[in-house]
């Protein structure tokens, strides 16, 4: 009798150790529900670039820049006085985006970067050239691309949270980009070194760029960083061979392969460490999902057969910290921007019943054994 005390004594602990077995083995197997973010009136298609913690979303419909929220559904930001087209690119945390706009003079091509709130827009200008252009935001509202100098060169720079514009410079060569920003104004891109050819790169704020170095090829670049430090972007790998993403996390670089023998490209990366991006099959380009327990996924695979219907995900752009994915897709012949959200898998439930059946056992034998401890 006391043995199979004892054995049921472990019950808890041995469902414990299920469920969390259970959740290491599911973590992140979910499917997608697809929201079709519309377009605005007058237009033709759409595609969303930028999402942030709050479901709230950018990007472009036409020629016009929009802000979607769940609450009021897209809306039209109007485009910069002077400017032909626009295209929200990034929303940080507080709503602010940042804006390309876009211009032909004299057959010449003239951008700058912006800085859209509710009070309007504010224009970054350049580097002391004639372009600048944009592709990140972080919460203090300072701006990441990349902009001309006054020589002509080409180099990334970080904003301020009013609108000067801080030259990050590069790796020795007259060209550098930067494409990533985070909660910590770090920032991430592409430079040329003094060899000419171009590296991944990490700004953390002053000083010169750290080169993160390559796959083993001579050539990568850095799309994007999460708030905790966590890279994501492409390199060549040995010989040149191929193109392949890679997350860089904690100091290891680590190559995410491909689902076919030709190139992938990482484009985004969250706090949780989910890798979006796509691939190449030879002749077309596909969306996948990355992460450490299910590794390459195409999303196409993953959408809810109800809200997915009709639907083809071609672009993934950007994805925030609860997993929500935005890009532009093909529903039912029209290019749409979309919004996809997690949605838990049974096993989930499974999970969250297999704990609550533990707690539950735990807590009854604990109080039968305090009873009859004496």
């Amino acid at each position: 009798m006391f043995r199979h005390l004892i054995f049921l004594r472990h019950i808890p602990v041995l469902l414990i150790a299920m469920v969390l077995a259970l959740q290491a083995t599911h973590a992140f197997a979910i499917s997608y529900q697809v929201t079709d973010l519309g377009i605005i009136s007058g237009e033709l298609s759409s595609e969303a670039y930028g999402i942030n913690d709050n479901g709230a979303v950018t990007g472009s419909s036409g020629s016009e820049p929009f802000l979607w929220t769940a609450q009021t559904g897209i809306r039209d930001l109007g485009i910069p006085s002077g400017y032909w087209s626009a295209s929200g690119v990034a929303i940080n945390n507080n709503g602010k985006i940042a804006v390309r706009a876009d211009k032909m003079i004299s057959n010449f091509y003239y951008g700058h970067a912006f800085r859209w709130s509710s009070n309007g827009y504010q224009d970054m200008g350049t580097l002391g050239g004639t372009f600048s252009t944009c592709y990140g935001i972080d919460d203090a509202g300072q701006i990441a691309g990349y902009a001309y100098t006054t020589a002509g060169d080409i180099h990334a720079y970080r904003s301020t949270t009013g609108t000067s514009l801080v030259d990050i410079d590069s790796l020795g060569g007259n060209y550098s980009l930067g494409y990533g920003i985070n909660a910590g104004g770090q920032v991430v891109g592409q430079a040329y070194n003094s060899a000419h050819q171009y590296h991944a790169f990490l700004w953390n704020g002053s000083g010169s760029m750290q080169d993160l170095g390559t796959l083993g090829g001579t050539q990568s670049q850095a799309n994007n960083i999460s708030d905790s430090g966590i890279i994501v972007g492409d390199s060549s790998t040995a010989n040149d061979s191929s193109y392949h993403a890679f997350i860089l996390q904690n100091g290891v670089k680590k190559d995410l392969g491909s689902l076919t023998s030709y190139s992938s490209y990482g484009v985004a990366v969250n706090n949780a460490g989910q890798v979006i991006g796509v691939y190449y099959d030879g002749k077309y380009d596909h969306p996948y999902l990355w992460d450490s327990v299910n590794g390459m996924r195409n999303i196409n695979g993953l959408l809810d057969p109800v809200s997915g219907a009709g639907w083809t995900i071609g672009a993934v752009n950007d994805i925030n910290n609860l997993g929500q994915i935005v890009g532009q897709g093909q529903h039912n012949g029209n290019s749409r921007a979309f919004l996809l959200t997690p949605i838990p898998e049974p096993d989930s439930i499974i999970i969250l019943i297999c704990g609550a059946i533990a707690f539950l056992c735990y807590a009854r034998f604990h109080a039968y054994f305090q009873k009859n401890s004496g």
